[in-house]
Order: C-alpha cells, then structure tokens, then sequence
C-alpha cells in the first residue's frame, strides 16, 4: 500500500501535462494568396473576414476569405471584379443605405495618364506629381453581387445636361457616421480640378467633401446626399495626415481630426491639428459642426515636423483620455524613428498638449520598413498585444541588417525622470516570433483577433513566388490574462428584426445586430485593480473606439479590446457612447454594470428618432485558460480517485471471497 501515493501522483502529473500541452491549437494555417485589402464580418457570423485583392494574368478581383470558428479560412461566393486597372486598392467595410448588409467602400490611385491638366502643370514645376485618389461605393445587393456607385458631384454643362465627374481626392477618404444615423458617411479633401473651384485645394469650401448615406432599399437608384454645408471652411490641408474621428475629451462623442497648414514668413510651413466638434442638432439632416479651439493645437514646429507619419490612435497610458501618437521621422524615407508626439488632453487646465514618447530599440540597430502611399507613411500598427490595458506597437523592422521581420514594441513604464510622458515603447524582450521557412519579404504586419478569442494574433502580408501571400503567427499562450472585447454594429433597423441575413454554416453565428462596426462608437471601462502605472489609486480607467479602417490599411480591428491583465475583478462599469451629439442623453450613452472578465459583448444603438428605446447588448462568456486547466486537473483527480476507490473495493471484495471460503473448508470442532 506504501507504493498507492507514489503512483497516484505520478499520474496526476502526466495526465495534468498532457492537459497543458494540448490545450492550444498547434495546427498551421495555409496561406492566402493575394494582397491584404480590408477587414470585416462580411457573412454576419461573428467572426472577422479578409477581404483580399488577387491579381492573376489579366484578372484583377477582390475576394473575400471567410474566417471559420476554428480560425480556418475559405474562399466565400463574393467578389468584384476591378477591370484592367492594376493599381493597388484599399478596402473599408460600411452600410450607406442603411439596409444593414456590408457594403464596400474601395479606394485607388489616379495613374498619372489620367491626371488632369492643372496637376500636370503642377507636376513640372515640383519634384514628384502629386498624388490623387478616386473612390468607389459597391452596394451589397444580397446576391453575392455588388452594385458599383462612382463617386462623383454634378454639374450642368452649356447644353443644360448633368456632368457626372468623379472626385479627386488628395488623400484618402475616410468613413464616418457624421449625423450619428447608424449609416455610413464620407468626409475627404477635394484637389483641385479642371471643372472645380480653382481655389479647391486652398481655402475654398469646395475643398471638403461630406457625403451622407441614406436609407433606401433600391441599391440601382442610390445616391449620397452632399452635407459639407454642415461644416466649417478649412484652411489648406496636409495631405499626409487622414483624417480621424474619434473621442478625445471622454465625452464619448467623436470628434472630426485632421492636419492644416498655412505659410508663415519666418518658421516655413505651420501645421495645426484642428479638431471639429458638434455645435447643434436638430435631425439627421439639420445639424452644425465647428472649430474646437480647446482641443485644436499647434504642432510644434521643428525642422523634422515636416517627416511626419501615419497617426495612431489608443488610450496610451490607460487614463480614461485617448491620445494621438504621431511618429516623427528622421529622413524622408521614414526608416528611422527615434521619438513620438503625442497630443494629451489636459483636463485640468481644459486644453490639449504635446508631449513625447521614447521608442526603445535597446542596443540593436532598428531599420523600420514603412508602406509608402503618396504622402503618407504607415510605420506601426496598434493594439493590446499583451492584454494588459497598455496599447503595443506591431511593425516590419530589420534589426542589425538581418531579415524583415514584424516585431512588437511593448508598451512600458518610463522610468525617466527627464521624460514628460510616463510610457514609452520598448522592444520586446521576449522570444522573435517564429516565421515559415519560406518566408523571405514581409511587407505588412498587423494585428488580428483569430478565433475572435480576445487574443491579438500577427497577420503579415508578405512576397511569394508568384505574388503576395498572406500568413497568421498564433499567439494563444499570454498566460492567465484576461479581456473585455464590446462592438457596437450600425443599423437601428437591426433592433426591430430589419436584418441583413446572410447564409452561413457557423454555429456561433451573432443573432443581433448588423456585424457592421459603427465608425466611431466608442467603451469606456472602470474596475478596481492594483497594477501598474494606474492614474487612480487602485482604479483602472481605460476609453476606446471603434476607428475608421480607411486610411492606407491602418487596419483597426472592428471591435474595442480592452486588456484586463490578471485581474480577477468584474469590470464595475462599462459605458457606451456612439457618434451623436452629446445633449441628446440616452440616445447618445448608455452603461452595463458588473461585467465579467473573458467576456464579449455586442451592443445595438436605439434609432435616432426612437427615443422611447433602449440600447440592446449580449454577453458571451469566454472561460479562461486557467480556468479550463483547473477543471481538467480536477476531472483527473476525480478519475484517479475513482480508480483508486474501485481497487481497494474490489480488493477488498476478494479479500471477503478468500475468507468466506476459509471458513466453509475449515474442520468444524465444535459440531463433533
């Protein structure tokens, strides 16, 4: 009997090993061919879709991979063919007549065969011809088909009859919910064009372009309603700076951000970060946006300002404000990165500030490789990689020479006492993510949520043999951390059973709900926790949104994760808020109490005229990975003690046989 212990955990070891080993999904994924072009739930089963470009031969096409419960991919029925134009496209999904199914909203360059006449002229008199943007609405007619509708303003020629000329755009356009309907707007910057306003790129108000969505059923007799009269007029734009919209005061109400400049005789060129904000709102129709002269703010003006990269938008330091981190080049090239700008929204004082963030290479020599499109440059892409409520960065750097390769710069403590921001980005210290063999070029890195599980994955673009290939790094082991992940889907006709459906095999797919981010909605979160860096004694305050994917495949997630670290607490508060106006109450916020970590949750607006509803939301719960080892180690116990019960019982059963037959053979004195 001495041995039952020694055996009994010797197998309460292996089999709690083996539960370990097994718990993750080793299996690898097959590579995509064709060039990463957007993200989104195009079939409405909860799980993010990549929507790629192929080009083969002749044929240029988008078409949509299909992303499984099991993070597999398929190739789904949908596709729109481009024709001959070879030209990169950039893809962001939206709902612009309101019928609740996933529109496509796609971006190109304009060859410089077709620019017009002034942008020659132009072009002799510079060092590079400037670059200009067209842009396509496809409307989802529920067939697996789209309906293409350029985007164009109309004029009237001598004879009196409509001229349909297309937009040309100085930077890409960006998608937005101005009026807070629950429909997918368009706001951009016009260039200058033979048939526009001369002064169109200077500071004519023909410059900014709004284009509202509208419900309509009929997708063949769509058109978008011109809504730039809500607007004030913008001073000459910078056209490597796409505009954001996003909350930056906490009031969960976005606010519209882009760059101006104009020119000053002493310091060149003065750039402005002008933030637009709602003034009034009477309806989806009769409403006024103006200048925010508090959050508005001057960039500092430095010989590198004009090196300036794609901005970044997050919650940095985990304060309850988000801020807007703007890499600083040190050449043209934007290989080289050595400090960030970040616009901070001081509370106190009631106005925005500029501060820095270090970038922390350690002893390595960093060589970043950007993605260059026209003016702008995407060097980092942002997400909560470690789960714990501190935003990281992902980019394609070579370090010491060696091969391209996404690394992610960890979002840390500075303990400088010079410094006048108190995160700065660090390498991370942690093993080089593990490439194919066969990988060679990467050319994109991003963050992506396989499984839709609340762990950030990496997905890199990179150069196969016969094109563009795209591949997944899983990253499921980040220990007993914990998440909160919240959409918020467009449509409020969803709220009444109006949903697109669209025909899908998953078991999980979402029952509410149009599965179309609504661009600019935005979570913020409080709950009680003692980690590090916290504003707050022991209180975690933390505010994302859900951004517009539009700018140069910046490639935001459409979802807000929040990292909860190992924090067993419930998240206390939840409060949501969507692009309306901020006196409208309900109608624009909402709040959930006592959310349980590990869990998702989908929320659905009111309708903007329904003021007697109420915001909907549903909570899935993901159970942790501690969680599901503590109850295979337990199952296991209780197997072994089962086993070990019926042994000694059947031992003891024997024991019982053996001495009932000793008795019956045994000679029987007494009845002598």
């Amino acid at each position: 009997m001495r041995l039952w212990p020694s055996i009994f955990v010797f197998i309460l070891m292996r089999i709690s090993q083996c539960s370990i080993v097994n718990i993750g999904d080793d299996k690898p994924i097959d590579p995509l061919n064709g060039r990463i072009c957007g993200i989104g739930d195009m079939n409405k089963d909860g799980n993010t879709d990549l929507i790629v470009q192929q080009r083969t031969g002749s044929q240029n096409k988008l078409v949509v991979y299909l992303q499984s419960e099991g993070a597999e991919f398929r190739n789904g029925t949908q596709h729109i063919d481009l024709g001959k134009d070879g030209n990169d496209v950039f893809c962001n999904v939206g709902d612009f007549n309101g019928d609740s199914c996933p529109d496509l909203f796609i971006v190109s360059k304009i060859d410089d065969t077709s620019a017009s006449f002034v942008n020659k002229i132009a072009s002799v008199f510079s060092s590079r011809p400037p670059t200009r943007y067209q842009a396509k609405v496809y409307l989802n007619g529920r067939n697996d088909n789209f309906v293409e509708l350029p985007l164009c303003f109309k004029t009237t020629d001598s004879s009196k009859s409509d001229i349909c000329t297309p937009y040309q755009f100085i930077d890409h356009p960006s998608l937005v919910d101005i009026n807070g309907d629950g429909i997918t707007d368009i706001i951009g910057f016009q260039a200058i064009t033979e048939n526009s306003d001369k002064n169109a790129a200077t500071n004519s108000e023909n410059s900014f372009v709004c284009l509202a969505g509208n419900f309509q059923e009929d997708v063949h007799g769509f058109d978008l309603k011109i809504c730039k009269q809500n607007f004030p007029v913008p001073r000459q734009v910078f056209t490597g700076f796409t505009p954001i919209f996003t909350d930056l005061d906490r009031d969960l109400s976005a606010e519209l951000i882009f760059v101006d400049q104009e020119e000053n005789n002493s310091s060149g060129q003065k750039k402005r970060l002008v933030v637009w904000k709602y003034k009034e709102f009477t309806d989806s129709d009769h409403f006024k946006w103006e200048l925010n002269n508090e959050l508005t703010v001057d960039f500092p003006n430095t010989e590198k300002s004009q090196y300036l990269a794609s901005p970044l938008v997050a919650d940095v330091d985990s304060d309850g404000f988000q801020e807007i981190l703007v890499p600083l080049c040190d050449s043209k090239e934007c290989t080289s990165v050595s400090t960030i700008w970040c616009y901070k929204f001081n509370e106190t004082l009631n106005k925005a500030q500029w501060r820095t963030i270090a970038l922390d290479f350690g002893n390595q020599k960093a060589t970043i490789f950007p993605e260059v499109d026209g003016d702008t440059r995407v060097l980092f892409r942002i997400g909560d990689f470690s789960q714990n409520g501190f935003p990281d960065l992902i980019a394609t750097i070579s370090l010491s020479g060696g091969m391209k390769v996404p690394l992610i710069l960890e979002n840390v403590i500075d303990t400088n006492t010079a410094a006048n921001f108190n995160r700065k980005y660090e390498l991370s210290k942690k093993p080089q993510r593990i490439l194919q063999k066969d990988v060679q070029n990467v050319r994109l890195s991003a963050f992506f949520d396989l499984k839709e599980d609340g762990n950030l994955d990496i997905m890199y673009e990179y150069e196969g043999p016969n094109g563009p290939m795209i591949n997944f790094i899983k990253c499921d082991d980040k220990g007993d951390t914990t998440f909160l992940k919240v959409q918020i889907f467009t449509g409020p006709e969803c709220s009444s059973g109006q949903c697109c459906d669209p025909e899908t095999e998953s078991s999980r797919r979402v029952k509410i709900g149009s599965g179309i981010a609504w661009q600019g909605a935005c979570v913020s979160i409080r709950m009680a926790d003692s980690g590090q860096g916290l504003i707050e004694q022991g209180m975690r305050n933390a505010l994302q949104c859900q951004i517009p994917q539009t700018s140069h495949r910046i490639l935001h997630n459409p979802f807000v994760l929040f990292g909860l670290s190992r924090s067993p607490n419930f998240v206390e508060e939840v409060h949501l808020g969507g692009p309306r106006w901020p006196e409208l109450g309900k109608l624009q916020k909402d709040f959930i109490r006592q959310i349980v970590p590990n869990s998702r949750v989908i929320v659905i607006p009111p309708g903007l005229q329904d003021r007697s509803a109420n915001w909907t939301s549903r909570l899935y719960v993901t159970p942790s990975r501690l969680i599901i080892l503590s109850i295979l180690v337990m199952v296991s116990m209780c197997i072994i003690l089962l086993v070990l019960i019926a042994a000694l019982h059947l031992r003891e059963r024997q024991q019982d046989k053996k001495e009932r037959q000793a008795q019956t053979h045994r000679f029987h004195f007494d009845a002598m």
